[in-house]
């Protein structure tokens, strides 16, 4: 069986870090229908793997670190292919965190059919890909993650979506203050975008919370956030919340950390509560 190339095989797509790259594709025949108007496509299997061979292809779990190739496997069947037509589908990739959607790469058009199937009217007993991957690139935020592709086919006008979470971990040796990775302006970006997931990596079981009753806990910090105080970087250790509310990082076992949530009196300040 001839492998054949998606219309989109030399696109290339890029989200904040994140690479995704489709490759090639293989559809098999099993079976000779020409009774091709009942047939009802499933999603037959889906993994993550690191291989991009569809063919050989096997699960590698669900657990990754930077710098990791990742491909987003599935198998669907069976498929009308029809005479003049073949067995058109569209293809398409979302990256999300939580209920959040980080990256729709949007849908593109293949045909599962090869060239000697184009001409006739056959059931194929399933197709399969590895095309869409992704490049988890070190600026990517560590965390949890949940890839969906969806697979729309044409012939029968059905959609069927392949659902995959993994998880993204820092390389051997951590992120810490000097790579570029964690720094009080990552922090500040997070908190402006509201990004719960990302600062909450910023805090740690020996995180203080001093002076004032405001703030005791991670989450009172994220509430106030969410409610709108506005955040800012004072420096390369501090950042503040308001004017009166000063988080503290440094470096903890190779990671940068918030150590101390410290609310101020405005006698403390420069020019009092009129001053920054």
């Amino acid at each position: 069986m001839t492998r054949n190339c998606l219309k989109y095989c030399t696109l290339a797509l890029a989200v904040t870090g994140m690479m995704a790259i489709p490759s090639l594709s293989q559809a098999r025949k099993w079976s000779v229908n020409f009774n091709t108007k009942n047939v009802n496509p499933r999603i037959m299997q889906s993994f993550i793997t690191k291989s991009g061979n569809a063919s050989a292809a096997r699960s590698d779990g669900t657990n990754y670190q930077h710098n990791d190739k990742i491909h987003f496997y599935y198998k669907v069947g069976p498929l009308a292919s029809i005479s003049g037509k073949g067995a058109p589908f569209r293809t398409r990739l979302m990256i999300k965190q939580g209920s959040r959607t980080l990256k729709d790469f949007g849908w593109q058009s293949a045909n599962a059919a090869n060239a000697s199937q184009m001409g006739q009217n056959v059931t194929l007993a399933w197709y399969h890909s590895a095309a869409w991957n992704l490049t988890l690139a070190p600026n990517i935020n560590p965390g949890r993650y949940s890839a969906i592709v969806s697979h729309q086919d044409l012939n029968s006008g059905k959609t069927l979506d392949a659902n995959n979470s993994f998880s993204v971990k820092a390389a051997s040796g951590g992120a810490s203050q000097g790579n570029g990775i964690y720094s009080v302006d990552d922090f500040v970006a997070a908190a402006q975008s509201k990004n719960t997931d990302r600062m909450r990596q910023y805090f740690y079981n020996g995180t203080q919370f001093v002076r004032g009753s405001e703030f005791r806990s991670f989450n009172d910090v994220n509430r106030a956030i969410q409610s709108g105080a506005p955040v800012s970087a004072k420096s390369s250790t501090v950042a503040v919340i308001g004017i009166l509310t000063h988080l503290h990082f440094r470096t903890v076992s190779n990671a940068l950390k918030i150590y101390k949530v410290e609310t101020l009196d405005c006698s403390q300040l420069p020019g009092g509560c009129g001053g920054n």
